[in-house]
């Protein structure tokens, strides 16, 4: 008698990265191939008390950059207390077909510690292959070539009734490779190389250091993200002078930023605790900081601003985000998150606390936190690279690379790295225009300008009636 065959089965799957920042663990998860029917993911882990919402998402391309799309939401959970039954609930549902072999799998902690996650697992539907076999023998099943199109065979065609028909039941063996397979290109019809572009108008560039040829992965630094455009319009990667296409990514991860912290209070308002927050660039998209409160019972509002200059020479407060705090005793954890609702601007920043009339709280390990972007491209060793930015007049470029970008987010990547940055075209600053030859012709010019108007004023002044003169002064003498 023949087993009936599973509609499901559960599987491992491979954690590839992991990272635990403000709030939020971060999985990079392999299920080992594509387009999967997946039906439900368990998360492994010994802790007794816990419960986290959880999101499945992957990579996609909206209007040429790659952003975060969630796929699934759950709640995961666990209740192991002494002398009570253990209640949890360590699945949830997702039912997808997984459209890359790589998903993010992200756990909101809150203000908890992260999970100890030891094991991932997976439950796909079960899919079956029906042949017919005319002689007994070996037969192979071929997978792995992404440049083929689906066959097209008269069994499906006919599409018969099989349900009548005896079936043997085979299984697969362990996966091999192909001692026959030839590598090909990693995406041999991307061009590696666009347009020509005049990179005048540029302020900065960086090398590209790559580790060898495919697809790549570069990361934004600090000294990229304090001097490009917010949107990154005007990123260009260049190879000698043209463009290489590139596709932007950008992530739900966050890396952390040390931050000075210096105590600031002002005599005058004693119920206000002030602190400073030197960053190390200006212009850094800043989303969020986070510290630690020492005072184990307070509620407390809080205001992050920084110090502006106007066209006039004023100074002006300009406000990037508050939140209220509120700390009881027993709670698990004492880290606070403000977020931010503006970029800063400058890199001085001032965190106030209005203790009203309590005592000051005690505040330590501030952090700032970013997000981190990425730039995907396809590039050879052949020729260095060059990363330009530092344009406010650029606007996005566009390449036909986006309509690939599915295989470039499936593809295995390189990591480059960018180097040290260097300024191809100095800012114009009122001080650098009055120095040398410019600044002596500017003078020269000014003066002239002034002459030019003296004398005009000068003719322009009524003259003196010389009859009203001279009876004054007859007038005067006697």
């Amino acid at each position: 008698m023949q087993n009936e065959p599973a509609f499901t089965e559960e599987f491992p799957v491979q954690i590839r990265e992991r990272s635990d920042v403000a709030g939020q663990t971060r999985l990079l998860l392999n299920f080992g191939s594509a387009h999967l029917p997946l039906t439900e993911l368990r998360i492994v882990t010994s802790d007794p008390l816990f419960t986290r919402q959880v999101r499945l998402a992957m990579q996609a391309v909206v209007e040429n950059v790659v952003e975060e799309r969630t796929l699934a939401r759950g709640t995961v959970f666990r209740i192991a207390l002494e002398n009570q039954p253990v209640v949890s609930h360590l699945d949830f549902p997702i039912n997808v077909n997984s459209p890359t072999r790589e998903l993010l799998l992200l756990i909101q902690n809150e203000d908890n510690p992260p999970l100890a996650i030891t094991d991932i697992r997976a439950k796909r539907r079960v899919v079956h292959l029906l042949f017919h076999a005319t002689s007994l023998g070996k037969y192979v099943v071929l997978s792995g070539n992404k440049s083929v199109n689906a066959p097209r065979y008269d069994l499906a065609a006919l599409n018969v009734d099989l349900k009548s028909v005896p079936i043997s039941s085979l299984r697969l063996s362990a996966r091999e490779l192909n001692p026959d397979y030839n590598p090909r290109e990693a995406l041999p019809e991307i061009s590696t190389t666009g347009v020509h572009l005049d990179i005048s108008a540029w302020q900065f560039r960086k090398p590209v250091r790559l580790s060898g040829s495919g697809v790549h992965q570069l990361e934004l630094d600090l000294d990229i993200l304090a001097h490009a455009q917010p949107s990154f319009a005007d990123l260009r990667l260049m190879k000698q002078d043209c463009q290489v296409p590139f596709i932007l990514e950008r992530t739900s991860l966050v890396r952390p930023l040390a931050v000075t912290l210096v105590s600031a209070n002002d005599p005058r308002t004693p119920n206000l605790s002030r602190w400073s927050l030197q960053l190390t660039r200006s212009n850094l998209p800043i989303t969020k900081i986070t510290g630690r409160v020492k005072t184990p019972l307070f509620k407390r509002d809080v205001v992050l601003h920084e110090k502006m200059h106007n066209g006039r020479g004023e100074i002006l407060t300009r406000t990037l985000g508050e939140a209220h705090w509120t700390q009881t005793p027993g709670a698990l954890s004492r880290e606070f998150t403000l977020v931010l609702s503006a970029v800063p601007e400058s890199d001085t920043l001032f965190l106030e606390i209005n203790n009203g009339d309590n005592p000051a709280i005690e505040l330590e390990n501030v952090q700032a936190f970013y997000p981190v972007t990425r730039v995907l491209f396809k590039a050879t060793n052949e020729n260095p690279l060059v990363i330009y930015y530092g344009n406010s007049r650029a606007g996005f470029p566009g390449y036909d690379l986006n309509l690939v970008a599915g295989q470039i987010l499936a593809a295995e990547k390189n990591l480059a790295k960018p180097g040290v940055e260097e300024t191809v075209r100095p800012t114009k600053t009122l001080s650098r225009i009055l120095s040398g030859k410019a600044g002596i012709i500017f003078w020269i010019v000014l003066g002239l300008v002034v002459f030019g108007l003296l004398v005009i004023i000068t003719r322009l002044l009524p003259k003196a009636d010389s009859t009203n003169s001279a009876d004054s002064g007859s007038e005067e003498s006697r």
